[in-house]
């Protein structure tokens, strides 16, 4: 009857409440989240992402500065912009939720 019915909602209440808490838990490290359109990552979310983000703009636009200057780096400008592009990646890739190619709405 009514009563078995409102047990079941209560179990139901229960269960999406955890499913809630582990999402909220999975969540609360992610740096990076996915995009909604395309494939990779949005702008941080947290203060440690900005922090990530800066610093790889900082060292590229420093390190394009310095290096293009001297014709001694020119030929490490592209490398250290690969590596830090790469080392940025990784770290997306690693506090970041996982990506894939979605076209709008997450489910």
């Amino acid at each position: 009857g009514w009563q078995e019915n409102g047990i079941m909602a209560m179990e139901a209440e229960e269960i999406g409440l955890h499913q809630v808490n582990e999402v909220n838990e999975k969540t609360k490290d992610i740096w990076f989240p996915a995009k909604k359109y395309g494939y990779g990552w949005g702008p941080p979310v947290k203060w440690q992402g900005w922090v990530v983000l800066l610093a790889y703009v900082f060292l590229v636009a420093t390190g394009s500065v310095f290096m293009s200057a001297s014709p001694a780096y020119k030929e490490w400008l592209l490398p250290s912009i690969v590596l830090l592009t790469a080392l940025l990646i990784f770290i997306c890739w690693k506090k970041g939720e996982k990506t894939q190619w979605p076209w709008g709405k997450r489910q």
